[in-house]
Parts: C-alpha cells; structure tokens; sequence
C-alpha cells in the first residue's frame, strides 16, 4: 500500500507503522505544506460558515472549562436558527483574555483535514480523528492530562512548550479517560521534572502515546496546532467483541438473557453465586462460539472506522448524466472499507453508509484496481468490452456518484 498520508506527516512510515513510538518523540513533518491545512484563516472561515457549533467546541482558560452560555447563543438568539452556534465575538473576547479555544471532529468541517484523516484510517488501519487547539500568548492550555489514544500534535502556528511526564496508568483503556489524577500522581506532576519537554514551532510535530501525561503553555506568541488522534483496537475491546458475540440467537447460549433474580443486588450471599454461576456458564459458552463467524463480525464492526466518502458533486451527479465513456477518474482507495465477492460473481463494494455492486464481467478488474492503490487515471473505455458502453459509463456514474472515484 501506498502510505501517501502518513508520509506527509512522519519521517520513516514503514517504520512508524510496524511499531509506533512507545515513548514521545519529535521531528519535523516531512510536508511543509500540512501548517497550512489548518491555520488562523482557516479557523476564521469555518467560524464564518457555521460549521464549528456548540457540539464541536470548547473553552477553557485556567479555571477549567468555560460554560458554553458564554460563548455560544441560547434562546436570546437574535435570529432563528442561531440556537446553539458560536457568538464569534464572544469567542474573540475570551481568547483575549487567555482562554483556550479547543474544536473537535475539523475532518468534517476542514475537507483537507478529511481527505488526510480518510486516507489515515486506510494506511494504519486504526480510527482517527482530528482536533485543534489554539491558545493566546503567555497561556496555559488544558491541564497535565492523558489521552486513551496515541495522538500526534502538529504545531501550525506560533510556538508552544510541551512538557510530558511517564504515565500514571499505562495504557488506558476508553472509559478511563477522564479518571482523576490520585494524589500522589498530582504531587508528581507538580513537584518532578517532566520526562520531555519542548517546544514546538510550526512544522514540528510530537508523538504522544496513549497514557502519557502532558500539559502545554504559550511562549511570547500565540500558538495553533492539529492534534490527530489514533484510537487503538485493545484485547480489552476485542474480549468485549468476543462477549457481545453471545447475544446471537442460539439455544446455548439462552441463558444469559435470563432476568437475575428480584433483589439479588441486596443478598450478598446469593449474588455471589449468582456470579459463580454466570462465570462458569460464559466459559462453557466462549468455548462453543464459532470463531471465524465472531472474526468476521468483528471485521464487520472494525469496518465501521472508515468516513463516509468524500462526494464534492451531490446535487450535480443527480440531475446531471455524471460520466462519460471518456471521463478520467481515480479510485479513491479510503472510500471503500471492505468487499465481497457474491455468489453470482459480482463483487460488491462497502462503503460506510451503504455498497456499490460491480457486475460479474468487470469484478476482477475492480478488484484488482483497488489493489493496486493506484492513482492512475482510468474510464469506462477500460471496461469494455467485458462490459456494454451503457453498462460501463452507468458503473462509473454510480462510482462517481458514492465518491468512489473521482474525477482528474
């Protein structure tokens, strides 16, 4: 596989991807171009648009959280439709006064964001996700805190001090996100030198893994930068995957959707052996499952890490012909997050929210396009004769239609 997207943002990515950091590294981002994917301006303009509403933004300064009343309108909305989207004056006045501005989920705002974040989910086979954060000068950010994703921060303007200090958990799980720092873990952050510090300038970006704490402060200038996240598949998940796999309908497994027994929450003796019981009655279970029917649902779930496809031209391939027996497309790989060939031969595509099915005739051809990972330009002129001109111009109208092609 081509790694074109990790390769923009890490020095080695063959390397990187057959062993990520396990401890914070930095280095400078082999594309100069990726500050610019998100900047001041760009901040400016999804403002602008509306886009970056309540759901996508938070403020903190160094209080903790700042309520969103003061920054986003409620019911005193002076237009209809206002409701729960950013007063762009009060943000201003708050980010003067030393808050911090932080937005999540900017690949579906940010479409350069997108296209990179998309093509990430291909390459490293992980769900990613993609924030910012901006911070006035001689600030301080969020808090030491840890993140139960490896995240890699991407300075795209100004500066920042980082300081990262050896996890207090290691390897934290998804729903230990938010645990509180004990006091002995709190002392150590304040008290012990950090393990790594700093400072980021644009184009500089830090690897973090998941676990380590870190916290950052402005210098004499403002900073932005993009954190992307990389949230893991851990054995905890996939045990929980392995579990959910009981409540298919089969009569061995009937008794775990058995009602406990009324007030068992208050008989210490009879919970305990209601446990016992239900220990034993998973093991005989796990033991009876069928382990690659449970391997292909979990790919089925794994399957929805992948975006909804990129489709730039909604309304125009609806009234308009779409393509043409001459029209350049590429495969766009990242928009297809499995196959399946069917009994009939014709091999359908899955997408995030729905499937492409390409006729029998050009199915190894489709399959070995995709393959290939090729950005080489293609038409329907390719297809034929396996296929009719009218069959092959209407598979890649429908291709082009679900973004997986798109027009050179």
């Amino acid at each position: 596989m081509d790694l074109r997207a990790l390769s923009r943002l890490v020095p080695a990515p063959e390397k990187f991807l057959a062993g990520p950091p396990g401890h914070p590294v930095t280095w400078t981002v082999p594309d100069d171009s990726i500050p610019a994917i998100f900047g001041l301006a760009e901040i400016d303009r999804v403002m602008a648009s509306g886009l970056l509403s309540n759901r996508r933004v938070r403020m903190f300064d160094k209080n903790g959280q700042i309520p969103a009343s003061q920054y986003v309108w409620g019911e005193n909305a002076p237009q209809p439709g206002l409701q729960g989207h950013l007063r762009p004056h009060a943000v201003n006045r708050l980010v003067r006064s030393g808050a911090t501005l932080a937005m999540n989920d900017l690949e579906q705002v940010c479409e350069p964001l997108g296209d990179l974040c998309r093509r990430l989910v291909l390459e490293t086979g992980q769900s990613v996700t993609s924030a910012a954060f901006l911070t006035p000068p001689a600030s301080f950010g969020l808090a030491a805190h840890h993140d139960t994703e490896s995240v890699l921060l991407i300075q795209t303007h100004g500066s920042k001090v980082w300081q990262v200090r050896e996890p207090a958990r290691p390897e934290p799980l998804a729903h230990e996100k938010h645990v509180k720092l004990s006091a002995e873990d709190a002392d150590r952050v304040a008290r012990r030198a950090p393990d790594v510090e700093v400072t980021l300038r644009a184009g500089d970006a830090l690897w973090i893994p998941r676990g380590w704490l870190h916290g950052a402060a402005t210098t004499e200038e403002s900073s932005l930068h993009v954190t992307i996240g990389f949230t893991p598949y851990t054995r905890y998940w996939l045990a929980n995957q392995i579990v959910r796999s009981l409540d298919d309908r089969q009569v061995d497994f009937h008794v775990f959707r058995a009602d406990l027994p009324w007030g068992v929450g208050e008989d210490e003796a009879r919970l305990e052996a209601e446990v016992a019981e239900t220990v034993e009655h998973l093991l005989a279970a796990l033991r009876q499952l069928d382990h690659p029917a449970v391997s292909a649902r979990v790919r089925q779930v794994m399957r929805s890490r992948y975006f909804t496809p990129k489709r730039p031209q909604p309304i125009s391939t609806a009234v308009e012909s779409g393509a043409g027996l001459d029209t350049r497309v590429v495969m766009v790989r990242e928009a297809v997050s499995g196959t399946d060939r069917l009994a009939d031969g014709r091999l359908r595509l899955n997408l995030r929210d729905t499937a492409v099915t390409v006729p029998a005739a050009a199915a190894d051809w489709a399959e070995t396009r995709l393959a290939m990972d090729s950005t080489e330009p293609w038409s329907a002129e390719d297809l034929i004769p396996g296929l009719t001109e009218t069959a092959a111009v209407g598979l890649v109208t429908g291709m082009l239609r679900e973004g997986v092609v798109r027009a050179v």
